[in-house]
């Protein structure tokens, strides 16, 4: 990470001006001290923040995910609950587990993660740091049960090593390995209400939501996060006809641009 990907972060620039600028101040100069320490260490085991001791696999990839998740608040909704169940599909190492804790602590998490080399950092982090009612399954999501290929990039590349993904992209080709994957509208029987589903599945955002639609388990969601990929090449599935099942089934929402080939979605029940 470069000096001007540092200075080049005009909505934590702008934040630092509103309501809870302390806080945010707080985000934005820890978020300087990783893209430094990005520069000068480049590998890491830990990082401490916020009163977290994180394991890590990088500094520039952790760096990029503190941006996302704890600067750009990509993941956060107004739960107006204390004690909110949360249901993570997608949660790497667990930044986005330590996220909902921080605003939720005394939130109920199941969080989702398949890559095996993820879900043990993940685990370790939900540990060390002494989360109480965060649960981690070691499983892919989806509308059926079963297992599937995981696509993924060799860490000793120059690309993320915190990617994955369930579709073979350029991007996510060097290797793969079969994981277990689970129907996400089985697990929510567990549930009468959902505050929160966080998505961020790589590719399997479209078949999951379409199950949860047709079999009317999108229901007790109350708010639903998720990024949602596509491709260029593929207008099988396009976002608007994500957002039209969204619509269809009582959400309003708003729509963010990510990283060029993602939208962030927030969807909210009236």
């Amino acid at each position: 990470m470069n000096l001007l990907t540092i200075i080049h972060i005009n909505d934590g620039l702008i934040s630092l001006l509103h309501p809870g600028r302390k806080q945010r101040l707080k985000t934005f100069l820890t978020f300087l001290k990783l893209g430094f320490k990005s520069v000068i260490f480049k590998k890491t085991k830990s990082e401490k923040f916020f009163g977290y001791d994180v394991r890590v696999f990088d500094y520039r990839s952790f760096a990029m995910v503190f941006l996302e998740i704890f600067m750009k608040n990509d993941y956060y909704i107004d739960l107006k609950k204390k004690y909110p169940v949360i249901i993570d599909c997608g949660g790497n190492i667990g930044m986005s587990v330590l996220f909902f804790k921080y605003h939720y602590p005394e939130s109920k998490i199941h969080v989702f993660e398949p890559f095996p080399e993820n879900y043990q950092i993940l685990h370790s982090n939900i540990v060390r740091n002494g989360l109480t009612e965060v649960y981690g399954h070691k499983k892919a999501v989806g509308d059926s049960d079963g297992k599937v290929e995981f696509f993924y990039s060799d860490p000793n590349n120059n690309t993320n090593s915190l990617g994955g993904s369930l579709v073979h992209t350029a991007g996510f080709g060097d290797q793969k390995i079969m994981v277990d994957k689970i129907r996400l509208g089985d697990f929510f029987d567990e549930f009468e209400e959902i505050d929160l589903l966080k998505m961020d599945v790589e590719g399997a955002e479209w078949d999951t939501m379409i199950d949860l639609c047709k079999t009317g388990k999108i229901k007790k969601v109350k708010n639903f996060v998720c990024e949602y990929h596509y491709d260029s090449d593929d207008m099988s599935k396009p976002v608007d006809e994500f957002l039209r099942l969204i619509r269809e089934n009582g959400f309003t929402y708003d729509v963010y641009m990510n990283k060029g080939v993602a939208n962030i979605i927030k969807a909210y029940r009236e």
